[in-house]
């Protein structure tokens, strides 16, 4: 009995939960190596888009496994907080040895080579979330390790090694890190004020916004010492307030003006209505409207929003 499972392992036979479960790690594990290449060339964008590419296309391999595996839905938050690990084993395995990441990228990379043409020609036009689903569960396996007289070795060595050059310059900034230090930059600023003539001018600019990915509910411009400071609740972090200050701003007797919001459109306050405008192309709409207030009220009142947000969520009605 014994060898007869041993032959059964020999030959592949593993249960389907557990090659799903290596078919997801490691679909996670290369679209985690190519979102730390990205740091490499963020300032060429063809690069940068590829390399985004890539990581949907083993996102999707990596979601639709998972999901196949727990029976349950795999979000994108899910997904970014396993990639943020799979990012801190990389770093780990690369400081003791880079020539495993070497290895792990040349065999990320002939998946690629084998998923991309698979992807694109079974998806087709519009497709819809079961088939979605159904063309990566059922995307080629994992390749067998290129052999070491495989001419792309030098290639990968090359970019595996300018990718962790470049991410070590951002400190190896995850995305998990980054909403981490979020986080704590609003606490270390919930002491700061915002103020203007000795009170605080807050201007609330009510938008909904969903391009790139980031949901924006509202945001409040406040103004302080010649810096102009933006107050947003945002729906793609944990629903708090983050504040980051954000521009210069030029106070006159009859406005307020943000500098450097945007090349070409201007917002001001006009201080004797309070009124948030917006001037592009010549033409000029009213934007929002500004108050004069305290800190505390002000804090009070994103709070508030944030209350009335969450409850409109949990009853799907935002």
């Amino acid at each position: 009995m014994r060898y007869f499972l041993l032959l059964l392992v020999l030959l592949g036979f593993i249960s389907p939960a557990k090659a799903q479960s290596s078919k997801a790690e490691k679909a996670i594990e290369c679209s985690a190596f190519y979102l730390i290449a990205t740091a490499a060339y963020v300032d060429i964008k063809d690069a940068t888009n590829a390399f985004m590419s890539i990581q949907r296309m083993f996102d999707g391999v990596f979601s639709a496994n998972e999901k196949q595996r727990t029976n349950r839905v795999i979000t994108n938050g899910m997904i970014s907080k396993k990639k943020s690990e799979k990012q801190m084993e990389l770093a780990e395995k690369y400081d003791r040895d880079p020539k495993s990441v070497y290895a792990i990228e040349m065999q990320c990379n002939a998946w690629r080579e084998k998923l991309a043409p698979y992807v694109i020609n079974s998806l087709g036009k519009k497709p819809n979330r079961k088939k979605i689903q159904s063309v990566f569960l059922s995307a080629p396996n994992i390749p067998t390790m290129p052999s070491s007289s495989d001419p792309r070795w030098p290639s990968s060595k090359m970019l595996v090694d300018q990718s962790f050059t470049a991410w070590d310059k951002t400190g190896r900034m995850t995305k998990e890190k980054f909403k981490k230090k979020l986080k704590d930059s609003l606490k270390n600023s919930s002491k700061e004020r915002g103020e203007i003539d000795g009170r605080v001018l807050s201007c609330v600019d009510m938008k909904y916004t969903t391009g790139s990915g980031w949901k924006q509910i509202n945001f409040e411009w406040v103004f302080d010492g010649g810096y102009t400071y933006e107050w947003s609740i945002s729906k793609t972090l944990p629903l708090k307030i983050i504040k980051t200050k954000v521009y210069k701003y030029i106070s006159t007797p009859t406005e307020i003006t943000i500098k450097g919001y945007s090349k070409n459109i201007r917002t001001y306050i006009d201080r004797k209505t309070l009124e948030l405008f917006r001037t592009f192309n010549g033409k000029t709409n009213r934007a929002g409207k500004c108050q004069v207030s305290t800190p505390e009220a002000l804090e009070n009142e994103l709070n508030a929003k944030i209350r009335t947000i969450k409850r409109k969520m949990k009853d799907n009605k935002l």
